[in-house]
């Protein structure tokens, strides 16, 4: 009797932990502004790009194919006042290539990357006079919230 219940008992607190981790939220928040150097290059009007990927790349704005490792999200923004931090997280409506959600992320690490696409003319990304963030390796294991500012200028060709 005393056997069974301590095997009971331990069942029950395998089942309550694994419930427990299979409920943890993972979720990413990226907060980016535009550097102080870049302010006289930034336009006010364009698409704000979040890169994540599972694998590393020295830029991950060139990586547009979407497959299992490469995610992108994007937002039209009319008017990003100068000076102003974007958070982008579960909540913004963002286009994107896959079902993946900020909010309910695998656990893992992540390689972030930030575009600001203010040139109209050209379809491209990456168009000289865009604007880039540096890529940052994220390791998400709890909610994980990163300051991601964009400090480049996407050079002539």
């Amino acid at each position: 009797m005393k056997r069974s219940y301590w095997s009971f008992l331990a069942l029950l607190v395998l089942f309550t932990t694994a419930c427990n981790t299979y409920n943890e939220e993972h979720s990413l928040e990226v907060r980016t502004h535009i550097s102080e150097d870049l302010k006289d290059q930034f336009k006010s009007k364009g698409r704000l790009f979040l890169f994540v990927n599972t694998q590393s790349s020295s830029q991950l704005y060139n990586q547009t194919w979407p497959n299992g490792n490469n995610h992108i999200f994007a937002l039209n923004i009319d008017n990003w006042a100068d000076g102003h931090t974007f958070p982008l997280d579960g909540l913004a409506d963002f286009v994107k290539t896959s079902d993946m959600k900020l909010s309910d992320m695998e656990p893992g690490t992540y390689f972030v990357q930030v575009l600001w696409d203010q040139d109209m003319e050209e379809s491209r990304i990456n168009v000289p006079g865009n604007l880039v963030s540096e890529v940052m390796e994220v390791d998400l294991h709890k909610e994980v919230r990163v300051d991601l500012p964009i400090t480049k200028v996407i050079p002539p060709r």
